[in-house]
């Protein structure tokens, strides 16, 4: 499995998947595949721009993948492109396998990270540049230097409980979520991955998940 995400190179290698992989406990192949690897200007993505690299990345593993009969063959039956975008492919729309969305998020509380984490004193949180951030940004902090909205404790104890309660009933939506169970399960019995297939499994998934 690779990861094909429009975020920034940076971004895809130094946090995304290593976040996801903790969470998931899946490990990705590399290299990661961002948008610099879409089309400029659209920020469509293409396979025709992977592929190759991902034929010589597992050619090294599989040595038979470095022939085109069996690059063509793996492209056309077993080649599949997740993404949660409808057609959002813009050279091989009907590789893709259409996913929910997925916004899961957890709590914490940002300054308190930062101090454990990088063993940042707390007067650093004083600094005007960093209270208009947490300001902006709608983030939980109290200081008596701050606005007057971060001057008030009992505000910022009343928001920091908003922000978690509405995070608990917004995550509730993904408790009985059973897409990848259901897709895995489909997987399984379906052995070539063409575009037909595909299609019938798009069906199959919609039918079950409404997605």
């Amino acid at each position: 499995m690779y990861v094909y995400t429009n975020s920034s190179y940076r971004w895809t290698n130094n946090a995304l998947v290593e976040n996801i992989e903790n969470a998931s406990k899946v490990k990705f192949n590399k290299p990661y595949f961002t948008r610099e690897n879409s089309e400029s200007g659209t920020l469509n993505k293409l396979l025709s721009n992977i592929y190759d690299i991902i034929m010589d990345n597992l050619s090294k593993k599989y040595p038979l993948l470095s022939k085109d009969e069996n690059k063509k063959f793996v492209f056309e039956k077993q080649l599949v492109f997740i993404d949660d975008i409808e057609n959002n492919l813009n050279d091989f729309s009907k590789k893709q396998i259409l996913c929910p969305y997925y916004d899961y998020c957890c709590y914490y509380d940002i300054k308190q990270k930062i101090m454990k984490k990088y063993n940042v004193p707390e007067k650093d949180f004083d600094d005007t540049e960093i209270l208009k951030y947490f300001e902006d940004y709608d983030l939980h902090i109290f200081s008596p230097t701050g606005s007057i909205y971060q001057q008030d404790s009992l505000y910022q104890d009343i928001l920091e409980i908003s922000y978690k309660r509405e995070i608990e009933i917004y995550n509730k939506s993904y408790i009985n979520d059973t897409f990848f169970e259901d897709l895995m399960k489909i997987i399984k019995l379906i052995k070539i991955f063409d575009e037909k297939n595909i299609e019938k499994i798009n069906k199959e998934l919609l039918k079950i998940n409404k997605v």
